[in-house]
């Protein structure tokens, strides 16, 4: 069964009881993460309880496809249903990793609830054909951020504190906001901290105080690091880096580096690199072409493999290290253009 984002979570307390998969997709990874923890709010899920709740990532998917079955399967110490908690956000869902989920799923099951997050899959896929026709399943797709949504949250946010802005302004400052709603969240949270200081405060001031999020994401950073625009890309780190980033920014520039890798190394076989990205799976977004063709072209397979190297130390850094991992991403994001540069 297919919901729309914007009425999935009121539609879901009214009726949890009745599904037990939920499937929250699309480009917009921060309402995807939103969606995630709210859902698991509602279901009032203690993510640190081992007896009743269990944690997958796309890694561990991939390297043991019987994991899912094996905490679907498990019975609760207490008789309680089991949680799964399935993160596939910034990992690409391979064809093997689909049929995992689908070969758990067909069957309905009322023992567990498997609530799953993933990035852009395509419409027309196999697991995703089924879960629009099963009656146990919710499929949420998450798109771009609602305009609407974020004018009507400033315009509650500014009555509460008897502010009135211009039409020209209020057109301008909402411009200012991303397609990404967890940044969208970020910076009205930022901005009501602001207005419960100052009780008088111009539209210039507030012009000044919200960072040109449009378009800013993880996707965004990282074509930015790849072209060798290290100043930017730190600028864009340093405006959406939040402390839960660490290992998804890690893994999207993995994912982003093996897809150049493919690229270079079928046109080493002989395609033009344009055939080459028309051929890569996921297809690339058409606007995003040209901007992976010039990176191929200050890459070389060495180069890309000695990047996806740093990549898995740096996620052990971040992991094991007990320093400010924002700083650690930093500094691969320097050496990283670095090499582009080169």
């Amino acid at each position: 069964m297919k919901i729309k984002s914007d009425v999935f979570l009121q539609f879901f307390r009214q009726n949890k009881n009745k599904y037990n998969v939920i499937f929250l997709f699309g480009h917009n990874d921060g309402l995807v993460d939103l969606l995630f923890h709210d859902t698991i709010k509602i279901l009032e899920v203690d993510g640190n309880d081992p007896f009743s709740v269990s944690k997958i990532d796309a890694r561990e998917l991939k390297e043991n496809p019987s994991i899912l079955n094996d905490n679907l399967s498990t019975i609760s110490m207490f008789g309680e249903k089991r949680y799964v908690l399935l993160d596939l956000l910034y990992s690409t869902l391979s064809k093997k990793m689909e049929e995992t989920i689908l070969d758990n799923i067909k069957e309905d099951n009322n023992d567990y609830y498997l609530i799953i997050k993933a990035g852009a899959i395509s419409l027309k896929s196999t697991l995703i054909q089924f879960l629009q026709g099963s009656n146990n399943c919710i499929l949420v797709a998450c798109y771009d951020e609602n305009k609407e949504n974020v004018r009507s949250k400033l315009y509650n946010l500014f009555n509460k504190y008897n502010l009135v802005f211009s039409n020209e302004f209020m057109l301008n400052f909402l411009n200012k906001f991303s397609s990404n709603s967890l940044i969208n969240v970020n910076e009205i949270e930022k901005l009501e901290n602001l207005l419960l200081n100052n009780k008088k405060i111009t539209e210039e001031e507030l012009l000044y105080f919200i960072t040109d999020n449009e378009n800013i994401s993880y996707d965004l950073i990282i074509n930015l690091c790849a072209s060798g625009n290290i100043k930017k890309s730190l600028f864009y780190l340093n405006s959406v880096y939040d402390t839960n980033s660490s290992t998804a920014i890690v893994r999207q520039f993995v994912n982003h580096f093996k897809m150049i890798e493919k690229i270079i190394l079928l046109n080493q076989k002989g395609l033009s690199i344009q055939d080459a990205i028309n051929k890569i799976k996921p297809p690339i977004f058409f606007k995003n072409k040209p901007t992976i063709a010039f990176q191929c072209s200050l890459w070389s397979i060495k180069n890309v493999n000695k990047l996806l190297k740093m990549l898995i130390k740096l996620e052990i850094k971040c992991k094991t290290i007990n320093y400010p991992e924002k700083i650690l991403i930093s500094q691969f994001i320097l050496s990283a253009s670095v090499l582009a540069n080169k």
